[in-house]
């Protein structure tokens, strides 16, 4: 029999639901709980840390491995192409306070240059030469009397002093070598350097230079998978050592809704599964590339971007064959994982692209207004829309597009905003044209509701600020049959709706019935807000929909 222990996949999907403290708590209760850290994949690892959190993570860090820290200082301490030393050194604080033995050692060969390069940017470093008597500046230190340091900060040269005297004490020959060679560093050769042994290492996890790793967001259209491609090697496009643990939160993190997760539970064959959830693991490692490291801060923003690719892959097998599990495995089987991604992210772009297209010919954009002129939450959904990197809003959060009704619903808003502007176009043109509106139309409800009002009290039609007086006579009117609050309007609930309409009527019957709804659900807003408010409480500062003199 093998002794190596079975991966603790059990483990890790029990732990996932949990706050930090409490996955910490488990761990340390297992029998060998250092063999089941050395034992994780790096991801898996990486979100240990993540989910017992930075600052509480030293018994994680102490039951791992120095390949472990490695991989965590891979993701951590980069940006793009660059070392970041300030987060280097906090990193190199905590592994000390976890095992400051085995790190004294590791600085030494592992990750010697690492910390030669921090060290260089972060402190200054003089050497005093054997017949000079005169005493080191104000603010160094020395450990040996000979080489002298100066961190730029006072927290710096605390930790700096910690690590140089770990290090000393570990191999003092070693410790006036690493000092000796500062002197002949050239910066950017040493960057460069450890950038490129640092993406040879990470590349075995998929994760590739941040302009290479920016094509995983190039949208494929849905055609890409009616292609009819020979199937994949059992093993996949990922290449990795037969050796390694296969990564299993990532994919874990996915709602057991999702179509790969569906796949992946109901297959029984290993090879086939496996192949899936290593694609799956090195696609999101890529996107977090493609993101430059920096959704990778805490356990949530890491879940996020891991749950991306089961996301895209979910909305593009969904929308192609609904949930007909065997046609979306044979697309599986014959696609890489990241082509799949690519067509639902696809999806998403197609939508971005006509909203722009849109906003570019519309006129509150000739107008100068700006997403904030629908109010919200349309202004949040159009702003998703618009991004570089579109986003749904469910109307408390940005999130990914997962289903086909949310790109249904988000193409519905898309039609909803059009026709609205276009309805306000046909209104406020012949005046305002397309330049500017007045200062204190700020959303579109004026345009329609201050509008309305003179209408409705028969004066000359205006969007000005209308004067308390007739503002009390409109409300008024319109709840002649209420006697009190709530006021729900009913009566002029149509005519507000086929005011409007009037000015509808070359559009097409689906265009009109869009329309309508949409007015609708704006006389529903504007009856919430005003239905509890008497006559004569009306307050400018409070009128979102009627502007008050």
């Amino acid at each position: 029999m093998s002794n190596i222990p079975a991966y603790p996949e059990k483990l890790i999907r029990e732990w996932l639901p949990q706050p930090g403290s409490l996955i910490l708590k488990s761990l340390l209760e297992q029998k060998d709980p250092g063999q089941i850290v050395q034992n994780l994949s790096s991801e898996d690892f990486f979100w240990l840390v993540k989910a017992v959190g930075d600052n509480d993570c030293l018994p994680v860090l102490e039951l791992a491995s120095e390949e472990q820290w490695e991989y965590l200082l891979d993701l951590e301490i980069w940006e793009k192409d660059r070392i970041n030393p300030t987060r280097t050194l906090e990193w190199l604080k905590r592994i000390a306070l976890a095992d400051s033995e085995r790190l004294s050692k590791w600085l030494l060969e592992g990750g010697r240059d690492v910390f030669s390069f921090c060290l260089f940017r972060l402190a200054e470093i003089i050497m005093r030469e054997e017949e000079d008597e005169t005493d080191a500046p104000p603010g160094y230190a020395t450990i040996d009397g000979v080489f002298f340091f100066k961190a730029h900060t006072l927290d710096d040269q605390v930790t700096i002093e910690k690590l140089l005297k770990l290090i000393a004490a570990e191999d003092f020959s070693a410790y006036q070598n690493l000092m000796q060679e500062l002197s002949s560093l050239i910066p950017a050769e040493a960057e460069e350097e450890l950038y490129r042994q640092r993406n040879v290492r990470i590349s075995e996890h998929g994760f590739v230079p941040y302009e290479e790793a920016l094509a995983v967001y190039s949208p494929l259209p849905l055609e890409e998978l009616a292609k009819n491609e020979n199937p994949l090697p059992p093993g996949g496009v990922v290449i990795t050592d037969e050796k390694l643990p296969v990564p299993a939160t990532p994919i874990m993190l996915l709602n057991q809704n999702n179509i790969l997760v569906q796949i992946i539970s109901r297959t029984e064959d290993h090879i086939f599964r496996d192949r899936l959830r290593l694609e799956y693991a090195a696609l999101s490692n890529k996107i977090l590339a493609a993101g430059a490291f920096e959704e990778i801060s805490d356990r949530e923003i890491l879940t996020e971007a891991w749950m991306r690719t089961g996301n895209y892959t979910h909305l593009a097998l969904n929308y192609l064959y609904g949930h007909n599990l065997k046609a979306a495995e044979q697309i599986l089987r014959h696609h890489q994982l990241e082509t799949v991604f690519r067509v639902g992210w696809g999806l998403a772009i197609r939508l971005r692209d006509k909203a722009r297209k849109w906003v570019a010919s519309s006129w509150f954009h000739a107008c100068g207004k700006g997403n904030d002129f629908w109010g919200s939450p349309w202004e949040e959904m159009l702003t998703g829309l618009l991004a570089a990197r579109p986003a749904y809003f469910d109307g408390v959060k940005y999130r990914d597009f997962t289903t086909p009704e949310d790109i249904i619903k988000a193409e519905n808003f898309i039609e909803q905003l059009r026709l609205l502007d276009l309805i306000l176009r046909r209104l406020h043109a012949p005046k305002w044209g397309e330049g500017p509106l007045p200062e204190e139309i700020e959303t579109f409800h004026p345009l329609f509701f201050n509008f309305w009002a003179r209408y409705v009290l028969q004066e000359e039609l205006s969007i000005k600020p209308l004067e308390k007086k007739k503002a009390i006579r409109f409300f008024r009117l319109l709840r002649a049959e209420e006697k009190n609050p709530p006021y729900r309007m009913e009566k002029y609930r149509e005519v507000f709706v086929q005011d409007f309409m009037a000015g509808a009527k070359d559009l097409s019957a689906d265009e009109q019935q869009r329309l309508k709804d949409t007015l609708l659900k704006i006389w529903e807003d504007f009856v919430q807000i005003y239905e509890n408010v008497k006559e004569e409480d009306l307050d400018r500062r409070f009128s979102p929909y009627v502007l008050l003199d």
